[in-house]
């Protein structure tokens, strides 16, 4: 994870750097009365395929126009570490072109035994900072510390250098909880890389990997072995079965971490790229990213969507289970009942009707007709395929044909509804 401040973006400024997921944070107020928002902002890329959360909530009071922040959640496999990025600008009082007002409150700082909290807040205080006097944002991260019980990693040492004064400070602070304080080591890189501010250097220590990676190389080491002797082959199936037991555990509770942050805002894209981790088929392939199949490497798209479909129908294809004796009696019975129903329907169909031609039985006319035209929806044609664009936009001759008399058009329209059949 890289953490950049004053990146001088906009909020048109577009920003992309392959590999990372870039989370930003730009400038809301300007310093001069000009308006020009040139300047500030916080830039935070994290790697690709670390999984991270950004939670919707603010941490600044609703009076503070001038900090900047994010929040956001990474969860490292048995942990989740909350972090925060936050700079608070230099604010001039006595400069008469700094028309900003100093707002900023610690009191809605996230806090916690796996907090992290990094930034510039161009705080002083001779805890953190021995070069520059204590000020008045100092003591509201002093209170903070100590009221949350939270640890400040920075060594006393400065982290800027003024290019005006050549003067040295410690603006820059890392603050943690207690649980997360033992795994890091912090460092000040020497070079500036062209900046006023020296880069900090930091690094968390994750055991859940490296309990499995140990486990998997001891699993390995047993494996060379495991021909030579029975014992040894004993011992590398207990260690096939531990390290599998880790994996499984480990993947259990990195769901169950990053599942207890969910809510309706939740990205559905990052979601399902964490369960296709932790069940270990990766993100979904790019575009345009080759397929291989049996070792036979498929580039064009036709052969793909052709692969596409054969395993589909591999996989979706209906398995006929053979049926018991009584179902198999059950199924004939319906089977020659619905035969049977065939047969009176058809030969109804072929009689003459001799009841009175009212109601249901009654033919129909035009206007019924073009009604129930109006009403067919563009679906697929059925057996006879007739679509039904061509009977909607049949011509009325076609309609409704003047030779054929009501009598036969009963007749006809009978034959349909009784035995499925046309004229």
């Amino acid at each position: 994870m890289i953490l950049i401040q004053e990146n001088n973006f906009v909020k048109e400024t577009p920003f992309q750097l392959n590999g990372f997921c870039p989370i930003r944070t730009e400038r809301k107020t300007a310093r001069n009365a000009d308006g020009n928002l040139i300047g500030g902002g916080i830039l935070t890329l994290i790697k690709s395929g670390v999984q991270h959360n950004v939670p919707n909530f603010n941490i600044l009071p609703d009076n503070d126009h001038t900090s900047e922040s994010h929040v956001i959640d990474l969860y490292l496999e048995n942990s989740i570490i909350r972090a925060t990025k936050i700079y608070v600008p230099p604010i001039k009082e006595s400069d008469p072109n700094d028309h900003r007002i100093q707002n900023f409150k610690s009191t809605l700082l996230p806090s916690g035994k796996n907090c992290l909290i990094l930034g510039d807040l161009n705080v002083h205080s001779p805890i953190w900072d021995q070069c520059q006097p204590r000020n008045s944002i100092g003591e509201l991260i002093e209170d903070f510390v100590v009221d949350k019980d939270l640890i400040t990693l920075d060594e006393g040492s400065a982290t800027f250098i003024s290019p005006a004064t050549g003067g040295s400070s410690a603006p820059d602070i890392s603050i943690c909880g207690a649980d997360i304080a033992p795994k890091i080591t912090w460092t000040i890189y020497p070079a500036t890389l062209g900046s006023d501010h020296h880069p900090i250097l930091m690094n968390i220590e994750v055991p859940g990997p490296k309990e499995i990676d140990t486990a998997v190389k001891e699993r390995t080491a047993l494996k060379s072995r495991a021909n030579h002797s029975g014992e040894d082959r004993k011992a590398w199936l207990e260690k096939c079965s531990a390290v599998k037991k880790l994996i499984t555990d480990s993947n259990r509770q990195s769901w169950r971490d990053f599942a207890t942050k969910l809510n309706a805002r939740s990205d559905s894209s990052k979601v399902w790229n964490t369960i296709r981790a932790i069940d270990g088929r990766g993100k979904r392939a790019p575009e345009g990213a080759a397929m291989e199949v049996n070792g036979q490497l498929i580039i064009s798209s036709q052969k793909k969507a052709d692969q596409f479909v054969k395993m589909y129908k591999e996989v979706s294809e209906v398995r006929h289970q053979k049926l018991s004796l009584a179902d198999s009696v059950e199924l004939n019975e319906n089977i020659n009942r619905d035969r049977q129903y065939v047969r009176i329907v058809r030969r109804v169909a072929n009689s003459e009707c001799s009841c009175p031609l009212d109601g249901y039985c009654a033919p129909f006319n035009k206007k019924e007709l073009d009604a129930s035209l109006a009403q067919l929806k563009n679906t697929s044609p059925g057996d006879d395929q007739i679509h039904n664009k061509l009977l909607t936009h049949l011509p009325p001759a076609a309609r409704w044909p003047s030779q054929l008399s009501s009598t036969e058009f009963t007749k006809a329209s009978n034959t349909q509804q009784l035995g499925g059949k046309g004229p």
